[in-house]
């Protein structure tokens, strides 16, 4: 019960943030994830043992905020060429993950670096999908998702962090459900949401991991039935969720569906 009311708590709170960071303005955002990250990092360097994974994950997070903010709240967010980034900064954001499983032997690891793939493969390229909406005042960098990737993304990442740093499982499930909340609702708001939450929890790694730990350590979650069968359910719903978008928009469905019309 402790554990669910910590989870619960956690979600709300990063769930804030990210509705504080949507009414932030350029400055701030370049303040928080640009500016004092540069300052801090030999601080950090020197006082917390940070793995490289991190480093790579922390600024190429904070890079990806920084490249989202100039797009929302300049003329930038109007140019195609500028808006057909915010795709490939998600591509690497699994890329990064999948390389670490990709070191790591076990069926698991193997099974959860597919999943990376299937996700990275089904990641929309197109600049359309991607606009920022101002009419609402928040300048919001939309990116058009389906639910159904939301949710692959979801248990995939869970189940990299639950492999590979198990002792975080209980942050990640938190900041997890806090993006997957909103992108239920707006999908097309899910990444700036996950970019928030993530950027969120990594400052606070950067700058005190012990203090995460002794809030909440999840290291006995972690068994080998868990991270084979979190594997196992990304893996097999990205599959399917595929599987089923092909079946869609393939040829024969399209034709039983009136779409299209047989030709001689």
């Amino acid at each position: 019960m402790c554990e669910a009311l910590f989870t619960i708590g956690l979600t709300v709170i990063y769930w804030v943030f990210q509705e504080c960071g949507r009414r932030c303005k350029l400055k701030a955002l370049w303040l928080v994830f640009g500016f004092i990250p540069a300052v801090l990092a030999p601080i950090w360097a020197w006082a917390n043992d940070v793995d490289g994974f991190w480093w790579l994950k922390m600024f190429s997070v904070f890079a990806g905020i920084c490249w989202a903010g100039w797009l929302r709240f300049t003329h930038a967010g109007r140019i195609a060429m500028f808006r057909s980034v915010v795709p490939w900064i998600l591509v690497i954001n699994v890329g990064e993950a999948m390389l670490v499983d990709l070191l790591h032997t076990g069926i698991e690891h193997q099974m959860n670096a597919l999943a990376a793939i299937m996700l990275m493969l089904s990641i929309p390229k197109s600049e359309a999908r991607v606009r920022v909406e101002d009419a609402s005042g928040l300048n919001d960098l939309q990116f058009d998702l389906p639910r159904s990737w939301i949710v692959g993304y979801t248990l995939w990442n869970w189940s990299f962090v639950n492999l590979n740093y198990p002792a975080y499982a209980g942050h990640h499930l938190a900041i997890l459900f806090a993006a997957l909340i909103v992108g239920w609702f707006n999908p097309k708001i899910w990444l700036q949401a996950r970019a928030a939450t993530l950027g969120l929890q990594l400052l606070c790694y950067a700058s005190n991991p012990n203090a995460l730990l002794s809030i909440h350590d999840a290291s006995r979650w972690s068994n080998g039935y868990v991270v084979l069968l979190a594997a196992a359910v990304a893996c097999l719903w990205i599959l399917i969720a595929r599987w089923i978008k092909c079946s869609i928009f393939s040829p024969e469905s399209a034709y039983l569906a009136g779409v299209m019309h047989p030709t001689a």
